[in-house]
């Protein structure tokens, strides 16, 4: 049986569209042992203190916004979380994620890719 406490030992929360301005505060994350790893304009990541981050990196083209963010636990991490406006092509959206991924730290991690795509699969 997996507890909510071990859950939240190894987790990292991805938001997209926040538009914040200002990160928010701690407050909050505070009772689950969480952190604010990065907030940009459109895009909050958090993630659990026992984490550690080597590096993170923003990327901004045509109304998408990626952040890359080079983590360790337990073993080299990669994240990309990534918010594409709507009828962005989805191309575009993945010559970014290898933009991203040719700049990691780390020469072998696991590369997570988290986005919010909004694609309407009926749009012609």
């Amino acid at each position: 049986m997996i507890h909510h406490k071990d859950l939240m030992d190894n987790m990292v929360l991805c938001f997209q569209e926040t538009h914040l301005h200002i990160p928010p505060i701690d407050k909050e994350s505070l009772s689950f042992n969480f952190a604010i790893a990065h907030s940009t304009h459109g895009i909050l990541t958090c993630k659990n203190k026992k984490i550690i981050i080597k590096a993170i990196k923003t990327f901004y083209k045509n109304k998408t916004e990626l952040t890359l963010i080079n983590m360790y636990f337990q073993q080299p991490i990669c994240l990309t979380n990534t918010y594409a406006a709507p009828f962005k092509k989805v191309s575009t959206i993945i010559q970014m994620i290898e933009e991203a991924k040719s700049q990691t730290s780390y020469t072998n991690c696991v590369f997570l890719v988290i986005v919010d795509f909004n694609i309407d699969i009926h749009y012609k």
